[in-house]
């Protein structure tokens, strides 16, 4: 008898760096837990390229209600979850992504946070609108209020996503953003107060699926100390936390964690957590509303990293660059009629798979026509560098002319 097998869900990861728009820059991992869930539901799991997979057996039934259902129910506390391990070094230089947060924080993308651009589910939060008290710095991400996203170019408070001066337009598809971290944690927690006290209130909140918030109480505890200490370890199994993401106050913080060794140790860039509570038919569900797989379809968006292109012209017989439509300008230093050393573009300039065409003008030509400027080598260490966090990126290329 031939099995029957149909798409439960998918997950694309998409990327603006790229022509084709696909990022194939993980090895994307089972967790133990879902690996053995796949194996006992008779589920079938790939990892093409850019995408998960997850395939599941159906039922042949004389029955229309129960034919094409999958042959194992899907119990409503199934979760899903996947490593993300980052297989191209260079990712983290053409992405705009929070590199200082990426120090003590993980990426985490979930189909809990119900996003979806037209009609589309996301697996990324919500860009927040725009707020005309907050300070914001190159690369942040802000929605106009009508579900339009603008990046950061210079650091501005109070200038709105018009001003082009500190922003520029991106795509409405809302990318991944800081957002989207969380701080990993392992079962022995080592947590610093923001000020010394003798006493500890913790407490651990739980995924409440009928709200999808974290706030079922799992525990409270008190820890109390002889004198005020700044550094307490906690127990998280004693706390009854087992895998998974939490949200912990203790005293007046509020820590949002996931909970895995795994998770950390198997130095992994971030994860993918897919839920299964999502009432059959609801917008985030893999289930129609007969039960039946309809194929679901979760994607996630990287932003493309844009920086300030710098040229180093070190044999000083540069004496322009230009662009094909002059969207981008660049200024020498010192200016002509000096022999300029380097040039700088006006804006910062996306980094692409294929980059933008810039032309040389030298002095004297080497050619018939202006020599096409290279593009920068990612792969070479200090090509994207910036002088403090916070500050815009600069891009540096060396000119053999």
């Amino acid at each position: 008898m031939t099995s029957s097998y149909r798409i439960l869900f998918e997950v694309d990861l998409m990327h603006d760096y790229y022509k084709n728009g696909l990022c194939s820059d993980f090895n994307i991992i089972p967790s133990p837990e879902t690996a053995l869930l796949i194996r006992n539901q008779q589920l079938v799991f790939k990892n093409t390229g850019n995408r998960i997979v997850v395939l599941t057996r159906l039922k042949k039934d004389d029955l229309p209600a129960e034919d094409g259902k999958p042959l194992v129910n899907i119990s409503p506390d199934t979760k899903f979850v996947f490593y993300l391990s980052l297989n191209k070094p260079e990712f983290t230089s053409f992405t705009n992504i929070n590199l200082d947060a990426l120090k003590s924080r993980r990426l985490y993308f979930t189909n809990l946070n119900q996003n979806k651009y037209k009609g589309q589910a996301q697996l990324t939060n919500p860009i927040d609108n725009y707020d005309n008290a907050k300070p914001y710095q190159p690369g942040d991400l802000a929605d106009d209020g009508t579900k339009k996203i603008f990046e950061c170019i210079k650091a501005s408070t109070g200038n709105n996503t018009a001003n082009a001066t500190f922003w520029t337009s991106r795509s409405d598809i809302p990318y991944v953003s800081t957002k989207d971290f969380i701080q990993p944690v392992n079962t022995l927690f080592n947590y610093t107060a923001p000020a010394k006290t003798d006493l500890f209130n913790v407490n651990v909140f739980g995924l409440d699926t009928l709200t999808n918030q974290y706030t079922v109480n799992l525990s409270s505890q008190t820890f109390s100390f002889n004198e005020p200490v700044k550094n307490i370890q906690l127990d998280l199994p004693g706390l009854k936390i087992t895998k998974g993401k939490y949200r912990i106050t203790i005293n007046s913080d509020e820590l949002v964690v996931y909970a895995d060794n795994e998770f950390i140790y198997g130095g992994y860039t971030g994860l993918v957590e897919i839920f299964s509570h999502f009432p059959n038919g609801n917008d985030f569900a893999f289930l129609d509303a007969g039960g039946k797989p309809i194929e679901k379809k979760y994607s996630l968006l990287f932003a493309n990293r844009l920086a300030t292109w710098k040229y180093i012209t070190s044999k000083h017989k540069v004496t322009g660059i230009s662009h094909p439509t002059n969207k981008y300008t660049f200024a020498a230093t010192p200016v002509l009629p000096a022999a300029p050393d380097y040039y700088v573009s006006n804006i910062p300039v996306p980094l692409t798979q294929f980059p933008e065409e810039f032309r040389l003008q030298l002095s004297p030509q080497v050619s018939s026509g202006p020599p096409r400027a290279p593009g920068p080598d990612l792969a070479v260490p200090g090509v994207i560098s910036r002088l403090q966090p916070g500050n815009d990126f600069y891009c540096t290329i060396y000119l053999n002319f």
